[in-house]
């Protein structure tokens, strides 16, 4: 296969790619080595669909004397089409950084971008109410969402979708409908068993249940206004779940893959929602280099727990579940996040289950199921976004920093723009 030069697929390895698309200015520039591009595609149980074409990519990194990876993952419901459109509304925005500060590059530059793109279909939020009262028939899109999310032999996932359906469009669901689609949603759910990283910050209420779980006493259904709210917070959190199974599994491989093809390059990873997480959980998982570091981590808008850094999460007695992430940075760890990002302020919240109902308070402050993206790094004060090309004090000791992003970042999705652009370069081209 070959590679191939500013053409993405995915909205943040734009980002990256883009400065690198030629620029025309009166005064001589550098010129600047093409960048080589290639797209991993994933399952949902993070095995690699085009193995052939992958090796053959790598195998042609080799000797390209490549100076900075940029590992990339798209998050919570990213297709084409919103890649291309990002493209457009970015792209004059990056090219006037790289027009603006050539000097940031380092000696000899030769990027290598890696995308990642893997399953995860989102839930669509229209209407649910009918004109005269009652619940709208599920649309088309948000039963793609949840035949995407269940598991199984394909006779079996549409015979629960059925189930599901009918419980969602209920008008008044008795105890007993509410138990069944709990049932339907634990079966269906990623359990721990499947992950090697344990993350017991990040567990959610639709795993199956545990004497630990159930003698927490924590609510289900009560956390939920319907079943057909529970049906679309299920969507969200089983993405979560495949994003660490893909990152442990598949993103393991492939950044063990990258540090063999590009043995003295710096590696950048850069999440959006749950690619984050993803990202993530193939930095900490075990694998033929994973005690090397990477030289900075970006996460734009993380779906998972603000505790994911932590020391200790006091209601549970253990570190965050990716607090050895920051053992294996050796630069800036920059994690945004913004009060207007809707799905992690509230879906989020509701999907959240910790292991003990007990001291479920660890201080003022957020509380213990917010997400990263919703109120930032937990215990690390918050730093404003600055406005493109406004310097940060981004160092090259590891520390992690906490960008409060409300100015900039509108909704969930709105990382494409020129002060989201100049983050990633200011973090990855630090003075």
């Amino acid at each position: 296969m070959r590679w191939r030069c500013a053409v993405a697929v995915s909205t943040l390895p734009m980002l990256l790619c883009l400065p690198l698309v030629g620029c025309r200015r009166k005064e001589v520039q550098p010129v600047l080595p093409p960048t080589l591009f290639h797209i991993v595609y994933f399952d949902d149980q993070g095995n690699r669909l085009k193995p052939a074409e992958d090796d053959k990519a790598l195998a042609e990194a080799k000797g390209k004397q490549v100076t900075d990876v940029f590992l990339v993952s798209h998050g919570w419901n990213t297709s084409r089409s919103d890649a291309v459109t990002a493209y457009e509304a970015v792209r004059s925005l990056v090219l006037k950084i790289q027009n603006e500060r050539p000097g940031d590059l380092p000696k000899g530059y030769q990027p290598l971008l890696v995308g990642i793109h893997w399953p995860s279909k989102a839930w669509d939020e229209e209407e649910t109410k009918l004109e005269g009262g009652g619940p709208r028939p599920l649309t088309a899109d948000q039963l793609a969402a949840l035949r995407e999310s269940l598991r199984g032999d394909p006779a079996s996932k549409e015979a629960d979708l059925k189930k599901i359906k009918l419980l969602s469009e209920k008008i008044a669901p008795t105890p007993v409908d509410w138990d069944e689609a709990k049932s339907l949603f634990q079966k269906h759910s990623y359990s721990e068993k499947e992950l090697a990283i344990k993350a017991p910050d990040d567990a959610g209420v639709f795993e199956l249940a545990n004497s630990k779980l159930e003698s927490a006493g924590v609510e289900w259904e009560g956390r939920f206004p319907s079943i057909r709210d529970a049906a679309r917070v299920f969507t969200f959190w089983q993405m979560k779940r495949r994003a660490g199974v893909v990152g442990e599994s598949g993103g393991r491989e492939l950044l063990d893959l990258l540090r063999e093809s590009c043995p003295d390059a710096r590696v950048h990873l850069i999440g959006h929602s749950f690619g984050c997480k993803l990202l993530l959980s193939a930095l900490i998982a075990p694998g033929r280099h994973s005690d090397k570091s990477v030289q900075s981590i970006i996460l734009l808008q993380g779906a998972l727990s603000h505790l994911a850094f932590a020391d200790k999460v006091l209601a549970l007695g253990t570190p965050g579940g990716y607090q050895k992430a920051r053992t294996l940075v050796a630069g800036p760890l920059v994690a945004t996040f913004s009060e207007n990002d809707v799905p992690l302020g509230t879906w989020y919240p509701l999907g959240a289950r910790f292991y003990k109902a007990k001291d479920l308070t660890e201080a003022a402050g957020p509380s213990l199921y917010s997400a990263l993206g919703a109120v930032g790094i937990n215990a690390v004060d918050a730093t404003n976004m600055n406005a493109s090309g406004k310097e940060y004090s981004f160092g090259e000791e590891p520390r992690m920093y906490s960008i409060a992003a409300h100015q900039y970042i509108k909704s969930h999705g709105d990382y494409t723009n020129g002060e989201v652009a100049w983050l990633i370069w200011a973090t990855a081209f630090r003075k």
